[in-house]
């Protein structure tokens, strides 16, 4: 077999007060997974993709969906991603190999309706078996028809950090799909403090 999957649930806590598909609801409380381990091998061969011909792309739509989530949190959990027969090697990030270690996530107020969608981040940390720490990221995001905003972003590796704000700005939706020279935006750095060598993990070169 060339796939494995394997869940060890410690804890969980999901509260669905309202999951309706006839009207396309689907309103979530609480989902709360604690000292878990999700592991996923899959070494089978990719099926070629063969290239789109003259037929045009899907136009962007907004999902026909209310999708709101008071509370997201992963805590303590532990994943494993392998798409080849490959080891972990230390100081090098590889796509084929991912191992998260004690991660942690913490999201409040995601919503997906009316035509916009926005989540606030808490926290969000991990350990990569490559060496490669997230020690914090955090943000507010919400974006609609016309425009997109991040705010509060700060974002914190092994030597670096970023304090940061970005405000986007477009016709719509699809013209910056079709063209994205279509987008106009605004960056607010902060106190800030970036390391080359934190790079290397994904291009040691």
């Amino acid at each position: 077999d060339n796939q494995e999957a394997q869940v060890q649930i410690g804890d969980l806590l999901i509260e669905l007060p309202e999951a309706d598909l006839q009207t396309q609801t689907v309103k979530l409380k609480t989902l709360d997974l604690k000292s878990s381990t999700i592991l996923f091998h899959d070494f089978s061969i990719p099926t070629p993709i063969e290239p789109s011909t003259s037929s045009p792309s899907t136009p962007f739509v907004w999902p026909d969906w209310v999708v709101e989530a008071d509370k997201l949190t992963i805590d303590s959990t532990d994943i494993e991603y392998k798409s080849a027969d490959v080891q972990i090697k230390k100081g090098e990030f590889n796509p084929e190999f991912i191992t998260l270690s004690n991660l942690i996530f913490d999201a409040e107020d995601f919503y997906l309706k009316d035509e916009k969608v926005g989540l606030i981040l808490q926290e969000l940390h991990f350990q990569e078996g490559s060496g490669f720490n997230l020690n914090e990221f955090h943000f507010a995001f919400e974006a609609g028809n016309n425009s997109a905003k991040v705010e509060n972003l700060v974002l914190a590796t092994n030597r670096s950090k970023l304090n940061a704000e970005l405000a986007v700005e477009y016709p719509s939706i699809q013209a910056l799909i079709d063209n994205y020279e279509t987008l106009k935006f605004d960056v607010t750095v902060e106190e800030s403090a970036l390391d080359v060598r934190d790079s290397y993990f994904f291009d040691p070169t």
